[in-house]
């Protein structure tokens, strides 16, 4: 039988788990634009997400804020390892989206089913309502 040296094993344990960490990646971003439905009642908004295969979403959830009223959306995308586009409606409370600048932030929850273990992304910028 032969030895593999100590360094070289230490150096493929790294590798192995670096390959399994990038797989592990959980990724979501938000478009640039959204668009006003329903009179102002609500906005589209598009988001890349990615989560790897095996895991389940727990949870997606968009919102926007503009002139200091928010309202929140929800999408959900397969965890298949592939960034995958999907849209959220986020509704207005007590108040109308209008055209012009918005902040928006999302959040992915994913979670492991066999170990429970949760991970996260999120992501938050400046968009333009149209």
């Amino acid at each position: 039988m032969r030895r593999v040296p100590m360094t070289a094993a230490l150096a493929l344990i790294a590798a192995m788990r670096a390959s399994v960490a990038e797989g592990a990646a959980v990724d979501v971003r938000i478009d640039h634009n959204a668009t006003v439905v329903d009179g102002g009642a609500a906005v589209v908004v598009s988001v890349r997400a990615r989560c790897p295969i095996g895991l389940e979403l727990l949870e997606g959830i968009v919102t926007v804020n503009q002139g200091g009223s928010e309202g929140e959306g929800f999408f959900g995308v397969p965890c298949d390892g592939r960034p995958r586009r999907a849209t959220a409606t986020v509704l207005a409370i007590d108040f109308l989206f209008e055209p012009g600048a918005a902040i928006s932030s999302s959040l992915l929850i994913v979670v492991d089913p066999n170990t429970g273990e949760t991970l996260e992304a999120q992501d938050s910028r400046a968009i333009k309502v149209r």
